[in-house]
């Protein structure tokens, strides 16, 4: 059987999570738990009729998505969009099978992301910062909403926050890569912060300050009244 009726199954591969994914003669593909009630599903040859690939697209894959998707944000934070495009990679292509599993992993907190966008500002802080721009472009692609975006980007931010952030980046690359030529290091240090996300503003006083005496400079009585 094979065409608008039905197709059948032309191979079956072992998944992460004791799953596997059934691979049909017309290209489709299906993540599937084995057990007893799937077990005539996961036969080579086996035909799949209209009831079959109901049940591979519907409950089969609801319960099999939860596993995976499960495991998948086990590793660490993923945004609904994300999580939504690991299950269409997964094999997991009806729209309302997604929509049960991503209302099924939102009630039970495992998918949040605002808590994502709050531990990628962190993690970014701590290990490589960034200004404003280049942290809400990245969480803008992961799939955050711009409302979620721009109330983290706010509380990471406050008044003083991104000069003194620019300040401490660039203290250090200025250690580790200057050369004493300080045209040549304020033009790198403008195209180095402008990469990462900071304030034409910021920018261009840290770049003058390297200009003047070679430094980046320290916190100045600016910095301690914006936003008094």
């Amino acid at each position: 059987m094979n065409g608008h009726n039905g197709t059948r199954v032309a191979g079956v591969a072992r998944a992460a999570g004791g799953l596997r994914k059934v691979r049909t003669v017309d290209g489709r593909e299906f993540l599937v738990r084995p057990g007893p009630e799937t077990a005539p599903l996961l036969e080579v040859g086996a035909e799949l009729g209209p009831r079959e690939i109901e049940r591979l697209e519907g409950p089969v894959a609801a319960e099999a998505g939860l596993i995976f998707a499960a495991r998948f944000l086990a590793r660490r934070e993923r945004t609904e969009k994300q999580v939504r495009e690991a299950l269409a990679a997964a094999g997991i292509a009806r729209r309302r099978t997604a929509d049960h599993i991503i209302e099924t992993l939102t009630s039970a907190g495992q998918i949040d992301d605002g808590r994502f966008a709050a531990e990628l500002i962190a993690y970014r802080a701590a290990h490589r910062p960034a200004g404003p721009a280049l942290i809400s472009r990245t969480l803008l692609e992961a799939g955050v909403e711009a409302r979620i975006v721009d109330e983290q980007i706010r509380r990471a931010f406050p008044p003083g926050e991104e000069r003194r952030a620019a300040r401490s980046c660039a203290a250090r690359r200025l250690a580790a890569h200057g050369t004493g030529d300080r045209e040549r290091d304020a033009r790198r240090m403008g195209g180095f912060l402008a990469r990462r996300g900071f304030s034409a503003q910021v920018t261009v006083e840290i770049c003058a300050g390297i200009m003047r005496n070679g430094k980046v400079g320290e916190t100045d009585e600016r910095d301690r009244t914006d936003g008094a």
